[in-house]
Parts: C-alpha cells; structure tokens; sequence
C-alpha cells in the first residue's frame, strides 16, 4: 500500500505546475515573436506571479502584488494585524479620551466628539459648552428659569409651587401652608 502525500506537498506541486505551466506559455508567445531566437529563451527569467488573483492572497482586505510577493493592506482606520492578514479597527479614542472634552466614539477609526445632555459641542469640535436652556422657551418653566451648569432649575414666585406632577409647572399654594408658615 502506497502513503498519501501530505496536503502541504500536493498544494506545493500543485503551485509549481502552474508556475511551470505559464513558464511554458511564456516560452511559446515568446517564441512565436521571436522565431529565430526560439531556444535561446532565458532560463532563469523570473516570472512574477499575482497571489493577490487566489483568494485575495489570505488577506483579509486589500492584498497589493509586489515583485515576487505581495502584502496585505488595510484601509483607513485600522492596521495590519500581527499575523500580517488581517486588520483590526484603531480606537481613535484609547489615547487621552481622543482629545475629546465630552464623550469620545470610534467610527472606522476615526474619532468624533459629542458632549452629555446639557452641553454642546464647541465649533473646534473637541470642546464641550453648557446650554443655557433658559433662553429657549423659558426652559418650558411656568414661572422663572435658572440655568445651571448642564441643567436648569424651575422656580415658582412667591405663593406658588412646583407642582407634585411637574417639576416645571407653579401652582398657587394652599391656604393651609400658608397659615403654617411651611418655608417655600
């Protein structure tokens, strides 16, 4: 009974007969331009060959062909990972929170900039800004607005509330608070 060739030496024939078979190819188109030359074609000519044609050479994105070779790329916002197939994302955002004042997300590798509730972002698009949301609407408080520092406060004037249901809405205090002298 005869061993079977392991898989690795089948593929590596394999790779040769392709290479000799274009070798050969390369030979006769040679030849039939250059028929008085026929046996003299070069026997050591390189022929460089595109992995990048079979299976995009291993590589997981782009795969460049480079005489006698090829490399595997990745496109913007990641690189290259250690087994030089495959690419991994950068966090734009590991570094110092991306320079970010506010919240900082990775986007194909690319950092982008928002702030919390309460703040918006700066035109230089890094830093971050409280809203006064006083001036619009008057905060959507029946009475006064203060802002504060990413938020704002509803108050009521004298003998009104803050209603239980809403803290923006007044409503005119009872009697009987007002006799108690409960503070406001």
């Amino acid at each position: 009974m005869q061993a079977q060739k392991p898989l690795e030496t089948t593929l590596n024939h394999c790779m040769n007969c392709r290479i000799h078979a274009l070798y050969m190819l390369m030979h006769s188109i040679w030849a039939f331009r250059h028929p008085k030359l026929a046996f003299t074609f070069p026997l050591n000519i390189l022929l460089d060959i595109n992995e990048c044609l079979i299976d995009n050479g291993g590589c997981e994105k782009e795969c460049r062909n480079t005489p006698g070779s090829f490399v595997c790329q990745c496109p913007t916002g990641s690189h290259l990972d250690s087994d030089a197939r495959s690419c991994m994302s950068l966090d734009a955002c590991a570094n110092d929170n991306g320079g970010c004042e506010g919240i900082c997300v990775t986007l194909n590798g690319t950092r982008v900039c928002g702030c919390s509730a309460g703040f918006e972002l700066h035109s230089d698009g890094v830093h971050c800004r409280d809203v006064d949301e006083c001036v619009t609407n008057n905060g959507g408080c029946s009475a006064t607005c203060q802002n504060t520092h990413g938020s704002f406060v509803c108050g009521c004037h004298q003998g009104f509330e803050l209603g239980k249901q809403s803290s923006r809405v007044c409503s005119k205090l009872s009697w009987t608070k007002i006799s108690l002298g409960i503070p406001l």
